[in-house]
């Protein structure tokens, strides 16, 4: 049982880090100077990028929610 929320709590921490390396790439694209990009797709890309912000610190805090369980249950 408590394996399964090992694993659990591994996923979450790569789908975290996966989602903070989206949205880090999308907010350096944001920032970098483009003549052919239009102000529509700029707010599109800085969208993107805080909700892959947000979406990652979701998992980050699912697995400490889910590491504080197993803490609890092995002690």
């Amino acid at each position: 049982m408590l394996k399964n929320w090992q694993g659990k709590v591994k996923d979450y921490r790569h789908f975290g880090i996966v989602l903070l390396a989206i949205g880090a790439m999308f907010f350096l694209g944001a920032l970098l100077p483009m003549e052919t990009r239009t102000s529509t797709q700029q707010l599109a890309y800085m969208i993107i990028s805080f909700l892959s912000l947000c979406g990652s610190t979701l998992y980050f805090l699912k697995a400490r929610k889910y590491k504080k369980f197993i803490d609890n249950a092995s002690s």
